[in-house]
């Protein structure tokens, strides 16, 4: 069985969902990092930061502190790749629908190119026999005005 394709909102609705994440992270981090009270009495928040941290050693806190902060700091530059990404995407985009118009201008080019080439080569045979015509007609007028005397 193939996987199912993405489609656009799912792919809006993941965004929006690691955008969530990331601002929660970052609350999280803020709040563990000023201990401020203010995080808690967020009600987003407060479902999912425990009011009091089990005891812990000091170390254990550290590396709570230290990987939360890490985890903040991994969702910010991943954020900013996926909005490098949609940027870079989207000049992709235009590049090729202005190579396509490039290509159909070109195409158009080569062709008339190639019909003035013709018209030109046309057009020249036609002077050469016209030069012809007037040599003949030169050649024959002296000849009919001494035969006419």
């Amino acid at each position: 069985m193939l996987p199912r394709p993405i489609i656009v909102h799912q792919v809006t609705e993941v965004a929006f969902y690691t955008r969530l994440a990331d601002r929660i992270a970052g609350i999280e981090t803020r709040a563990i990092l000023s201990n401020d009270n203010v995080v808690k009495s967020d009600p987003i928040s407060a479902k999912l930061i425990p009011a009091q941290y089990p005891a812990q050693t000091s170390s254990g806190e550290d590396t709570l502190v230290k990987t939360r902060k890490d985890l903040s700091e991994a969702q910010r530059s991943r954020g900013i790749m996926q909005a490098r990404l949609q940027n870079a995407t989207n000049d992709l985009q235009q590049l090729r629908l202005q190579s396509a118009t490039d290509r159909k201008r070109l195409g158009e080019l080569n062709t008339e190119k190639a019909t003035l080439a013709i018209r030109i080569k046309d057009r020249d045979e036609e002077l050469k026999g016209k030069a012809k015509l007037l040599e003949v007609w030169k050649s024959a007028l002296p000849h009919r005005t001494t035969t006419n005397r």
